[in-house]
């Protein structure tokens, strides 16, 4: 229509209407493209607050399972003094299921790392600059980077203590289930634990295992405040 109207005023020579339709036709054109980068830039934006929401939602799962891991390895670090120190009946004392928990925390070793599958998903689909926040980007790049570098150095204890506290006891005894333990059982418990202790090499192995799992909590409680400060950019300005 306004092609024929252009060619139809070109044969008249009307230079004023070929002037005014020229406009028409750029104006009409600009405006469809400020149109369509509306559109894609709101749609961003929707991507965006999903994506952010996504990332929110990994970040408290991570806080609550650093959280659980905390308790875990301050408990070890807890009865392996207890052990070593020669405190075996206190350790035993109480309900026998807690007690089997406790021993059980003294094995354990190495944390499972960041929930990270949002995060990638970004880096994979190149729809990290979604996030408009540099800040943001660059703050969720060291996270991820350095919890999981945490994860791979820290994913075995330097010592032996876990061979020597599994020769120690009966291979019998379910340590990780005593709920209905009988005073036997716990008895023959506390003479392996006694023999554990008298051990020439045990103090030096609990020692190890105290180090590792002190150096394990300072870790994680430094990737909690990441992770809580993480929380706050994406709540306060993850969007923005």
């Amino acid at each position: 229509m306004i092609l024929r109207r252009v060619i139809d005023h070109f044969r008249k020579q009307e230079w004023t209407a070929i002037a005014i339709d020229f406009v028409i036709v750029v104006v009409g054109v600009f405006v469809g493209l400020q149109v369509s980068n509306w559109n894609a830039a709101r749609a961003d934006r929707a991507l965006e607050r999903i994506y952010v929401e996504r990332l929110a939602d990994d970040l408290r799962e991570d806080i609550r399972r650093i959280d659980w891991m905390i308790g875990i390895f301050e408990t070890k670090q807890r009865v392996l003094l207890a052990l070593r120190e020669g405190q075996v009946a206190a350790v035993m004392a109480g309900d026998p299921k807690e007690a089997a928990r406790n021993l059980d925390y003294t094995e354990w070793k190495g944390v499972p790392g960041p929930r990270r599958a949002i995060y990638d998903e970004l880096i994979g689909s190149g729809n990290l600059t979604l996030l408009q926040n540099v800040n943001l980007r660059n703050a969720l790049a060291d996270y991820y980077s350095q919890y999981t570098r945490t994860t791979e150095l820290l994913a075995e204890s330097p010592g032996d203590y876990m061979r020597r506290f599994t020769e120690s006891i009966p291979g019998d005894i379910p340590v990780e289930n005593l709920e209905n333990a009988d005073a036997a059982t716990i008895d023959r418990i506390v003479a392996g634990l006694e023999a554990l202790r008298t051990e020439p090499g045990f103090e030096k192995s609990a020692n190890s295992e105290m180090y590792y799992g002190r150096d394990l909590t300072n870790w994680l409680k430094i990737h909690r405040e990441q992770a809580t400060s993480l929380l706050s950019l994406l709540n306060e300005g993850g969007a923005s």
